[in-house]
């Protein structure tokens, strides 16, 4: 019985410091949100945004991202990732600057320049009246096709692999681009 009076009262604790942890953390939301590039369409009418995102779930989820986001130019920032999010990426490794940027082709053409090795959650062709292309830096797509056929396995497939020297992803990168991409 004692046994029994101990455990629920270490897990009464254990919710209480779990509850008090969430609820000081604050609410979800960007603590920082980094203009890394900015550029306006020729005749005005959108402008074109990189942000660098470190945001939470208010809780204990920290991510950084990349986002590109247009709006109109008298469209305040959002002080997180907005409807007009067109592209957004994984920002890993966190201390490497990566090649991003926004050019406008014309009035309603936005190209957006990428790392090729761009983990990508979001990456749109168009967006209101605006079309969107992508630059690749460098241009691989056999290491895209690759990386895209990495990312898709399993979880547990992909730790495995990277804790052996003999399948890790550059490795497999390294064969299956000799391969002339995935199979």
């Amino acid at each position: 019985m004692t046994m029994i009076r101990m455990i629920s009262a270490f897990l009464a604790a254990a919710a209480l410091v779990w509850h008090s942890s969430a609820m000081a953390s604050g609410s979800p939301g960007c603590e920082q949100r980094k203009v890394l590039a900015r550029a306006t369409s020729p005749d005005g009418a959108w402008v074109a945004t990189i942000y660098n995102n470190i945001c939470s779930d208010g809780a204990f989820v920290t991510t950084i991202d990349d986002t590109v986001e247009i709006t109109r130019p008298e469209e305040k920032a959002s002080p997180v990732p907005s409807n007009g999010t067109v592209f957004g990426m994984d920002d890993r490794p966190f201390d490497i600057e990566k090649p991003l940027a926004v050019t406008w082709t014309g009035p309603r053409g936005l190209e957006v320049t990428i790392p090729n090795d761009a983990w990508a959650g979001k990456q749109a062709s168009a967006f209101a009246d605006v079309v969107i292309s992508y630059k690749y830096v460098p241009d691989d797509p056999i290491e895209r096709a690759c990386l895209k056929q990495w990312r898709s396995l399993p979880t547990e497939e992909m730790v495995r692999r990277s804790l052996m020297p003999s399948e890790n992803i550059k490795v497999f990168l390294a064969t299956c681009h000799t391969e002339g991409g995935p199979k």
